[in-house]
């Protein structure tokens, strides 16, 4: 089997990610990290694996991808032995009902420890990392839909896996969309595990021979003659697809929590392996959190020695941890752009909040509960403003004009 080396100028910014972003540059390393940990992730022995496959029906979905999802569905079926249902939202009904539906049952008939469920969905995807961060799903984003029939035809993700939280079996949840990278974590008891096409700012392709969901299919052929492999091997035989572009990069992440091992992908053969073990023994453990400051930026040949030598240490049982995660790489610098970031957004919402009111107080003109007969001087005034050329009365800055000149009038008329 073809194996592919993360090298140095893929994570220093060589010329296969010229400029790669924040998490692209995260995932590139979590990727080395986990090549040079040679501790062997425990197989975990699953009772029951199921797959639910979501897509949009041909009358919303403008990519096109039931050949795809098919295909992949008789992988999952033939080679794995997997259960596994195929469902398809329709404009008949709103669509995140319908994703909560299928995902309630889903979790009503299977829910259970010593299951797997994947979940897979193929569609289009997008968040706006300017407001709520949240990934969004939809069937067609053509500009001739209507803003009503859009907001029909979207799922917002977080809405859907709250289920999911209070789940007792292990989820892996693929995503075949744009900016799937942007899911981050909260917390839950059990393994949750996503594999996103790309990252939060990028792109995947359309379904044919370079999307991801072909090198997902072409991955898992690849691998299916396997016992057993973790999710961490099936991102790296992704990126080793035939077709699948070089500058796209897919990622994995623990959606709700920090696992203390990846899920683990095997076909449902009987087997013997003494070596297996029941699902989540050891979420009963403990986990420290440590931080290694470096004085400079860290190359890639450092990262590698860090891992080698913390590997060391897990291979000798000198500790006695069973896996080192890597949660991260970042520098002051970040930090300090990130906190920067943040006070120039609420500077600026702040900003506008009090142009807001301060518009609505210098528009607020008092009316009159009973008619008044204007005075000689206010009469000139409003003959005044109604010839003027130079000003728009009805405007902010004519009524707050208008308002003084009342008032100087008004004084002079007095005395």
């Amino acid at each position: 089997m073809a194996s592919r080396d993360v090298s140095p100028s893929d994570v220093d910014g060589g010329s296969q990610f010229s400029s790669p972003t924040l998490q692209s540059e995260q995932t590139l390393l979590q990727m080395l990290w986990d090549e040079r940990m040679k501790v062997t992730t425990p197989y975990v022995r699953y009772r029951r694996t199921v797959a639910l496959l979501l897509s949009w029906d041909d009358e919303v979905d403008d990519l096109k991808t039931e050949q795809e999802v098919n295909e992949l569905a008789t992988v999952f079926r033939d080679l794995y032995c997997f259960e596994t249902t195929t469902k398809r939202l329709d404009h008949r009904r709103r669509a995140q009902m319908q994703m909560n539906l299928y995902l309630a049952e889903l979790l009503y008939e299977h829910d259970d420890p010593h299951t797997l469920i994947i979940i897979y969905y193929a569609g289009h995807g997008y968040s706006d990392m300017s407001k709520d961060g949240t990934l969004k799903l939809n069937g067609n984003t053509s500009q001739k839909m209507q803003r009503k029939q859009f907001d029909r035809h979207t799922i917002v993700w977080e809405n859907v896996e709250k289920q999911i939280a209070m789940a007792e079996a292990d989820v892996l949840a693929i995503f075949d969309c744009c900016q799937a990278g942007v899911l981050g974590r909260t917390r839950s008891r059990s393994r949750f595990q996503i594999l996103g096409a790309c990252t939060a700012e990028g792109t995947t392709r359309p379904p044919g021979l370079d999307s991801f969901t072909s090198a997902l299919i072409w991955a898992l052929k690849e691998l299916h003659e396997k016992e057993y492999f973790p999710l961490n091997e099936l991102q790296h035989q992704i990126t080793l697809a035939p077709h699948f572009p070089s500058s796209q990069i897919p990622v994995m992440a623990d959606r709700l929590h920090c696992s203390p091992d990846n899920i683990v992908i095997a076909p449902m053969r009987e087997t013997n392996n003494p070596d297996a073990v029941e699902p989540r023994d050891d979420l009963r453990g403990e986990y420290v959190n440590l931080r290694f400051h470096f004085g400079d930026k860290i190359s890639t040949q450092d990262f590698k020695k860090l891992a080698d030598e913390i590997n060391r240490l897990l291979l000798d049982k000198r500790i006695k941890a069973r896996r080192v995660s890597f949660l991260g790489k970042y520098s002051y610098i970040d930090v300090a752009a990130k906190f920067a970031r943040r006070w120039h957004k609420n500077r600026r919402s702040s900003d506008v909040e009090n142009t807001r009111r301060l518009s609505s107080v210098d528009t607020k003109v008092e009316e009159p509960s009973t008619p008044q007969r204007l005075s000689s001087a206010e009469t000139a005034v409003s003959s005044e403003e109604k010839t003027s050329p130079r000003t728009n009365w009805n405007s902010t800055q004519g009524i707050r004009k208008r308002t003084l000149r009342r008032r100087s009038a008004k004084r002079r008329y007095r005395s």
